[in-house]
């Protein structure tokens, strides 16, 4: 009990993170919102209702995990926004220590949406980065409007861990070269799971 309350406080904390859409909207302003587990408030324990699957295409469920199950691609401009792009990030992370292990590129992501091309950007193997994927949503978001992007989590075998937390962040890119946006994150928990079957 005692560790599921250490890792639901973060959890808390970042879902008040989410920034407010901006007073004065600008044109063509573009954000990426991860969003939230689902954590059970009144036990303050993760809900592992999303599914971690053997490789990109398979249907073998590994596991259940408390994850961000959708991206949330949302115009806050003035003006429509045509195919955004963007970045998304998993990162591992050790469950007591929050410490990106070796191997923290491992936990993969893709989205069954024809709309949305999820494309990773490779990185070493026993990488403590991330994995680095490159995001982009084929069609015209309106300003005020959102498109919810769903994710599709996978590993490849060979591959078995204990649990850990996973930081899942997103960054939408700016048009023509501005400052960049607003980064979301959020961290997921998943439970261990051992050898394929």
């Amino acid at each position: 009990m005692k560790r599921a309350l250490l890792w639901a406080a973060p959890v808390v904390a970042a879902s008040t993170m989410i920034p407010a859409v901006a007073a004065s909207a600008q044109p063509g302003r573009v954000r990426f919102i991860v969003a939230d587990p689902s954590v059970n408030f009144g036990t303050f324990r993760p809900e592992w209702d999303v599914p971690v699957y053997r490789f990109a295409s398979g249907n073998a469920q590994r596991t259940k995990a408390s994850l961000p199950s959708s991206l949330i691609i949302r115009n806050d401009g003035s003006v429509p926004a045509e195919n955004p792009t963007g970045q998304l990030t998993l990162t591992m992370r050790d469950y007591d220590t929050d410490y990106a292990p070796v191997g923290a590129n491992q936990m993969k992501v893709t989205s069954p949406s024809s709309a949305v091309s999820i494309r990773e950007e490779r990185t070493p193997i026993g990488s403590r980065e991330g994995a680095r994927f490159r995001v982009s949503y084929r069609g015209i978001i309106q300003p005020g409007q959102s498109v919810n992007a769903p994710l599709r989590y996978f590993v490849n075998p060979p591959f078995r861990n204990v649990t850990f937390n996973l930081l899942v962040s997103a960054l939408a890119d700016s048009p023509g070269g501005e400052v960049p946006g607003e980064r979301s994150e959020r961290m997921g928990h998943v439970p261990g799971f051992g050898g394929w079957l």
